[in-house]
C-alpha cells in the first residue's frame, strides 16, 4: 500500500501526485497502488477510516487528476498505452472519467478529421493547380 496517503495534506498529495506525473510511465504502478488504496477507503474496506467520507470523492479527484496529467503530459503511443492501463486497470471508472474519455476521443476524432480534410484540400488544390498530371 502507499503508506496511507490519503491521510496526507493536500500540498503533500499535490507533490506525490506531482513526481508521480514527472515520469507516469515508470511510476504507474505507484499511481495504481495510491488509486487503489482511496479505492478500499471509498468502498469502507479500509478500517482506520477515521473521519473519512465514504463516498468517491477523493478517488475521483486522483483518477481525473492521472488521467488529465497523462494527457497534459504524454502524447502518441505513450499516451495511448497510459490511457488504456489507467481505464483498465483501475478498479472503479467514475462518472468524471468517463467524460475525460468523451473529450479525450472527440478530440482525437477532429483531428483525424481536420488532418484528413487538410490533406484532401492539398491533393485537390495541387490538382487544380498542376492539372491531373500531378497526382
Amino acid at each position: 500500500m502507499f503508506c496511507n496517503s490519503s491521510r496526507f495534506p493536500p500540498d503533500v498529495k499535490a507533490t506525490v501526485l506531482n513526481f508521480i506525473l514527472e515520469d507516469i510511465r515508470t511510476r504507474i504502478d505507484l499511481a495504481f497502488s495510491w488509486l487503489y488504496e482511496e479505492y478500499c477507503f471509498c468502498q469502507s474496506f479500509h478500517k482506520a477510516q477515521w473521519n473519512r467520507r465514504s463516498d468517491d470523492t477523493e478517488y475521483n479527484n486522483l483518477l481525473c487528476n492521472l488521467i488529465s496529467g497523462v494527457l497534459e503530459r504524454s502524447d502518441g503511443i505513450e499516451r495511448d498505452n497510459l490511457m488504456t492501463r489507467l481505464y483498465l486497470q483501475s478498479p472503479m471508472i467514475t462518472q468524471d472519467a468517463i467524460e475525460l474519455l468523451k473529450k479525450y476521443v472527440l478530440v482525437k476524432l477532429l483531428y483525424s478529421l481536420l488532418r484528413n480534410a487538410f490533406l484532401t484540400n492539398f491533393i485537390l488544390s495541387l490538382v487544380e493547380r498542376f492539372g491531373s498530371d500531378c497526382c
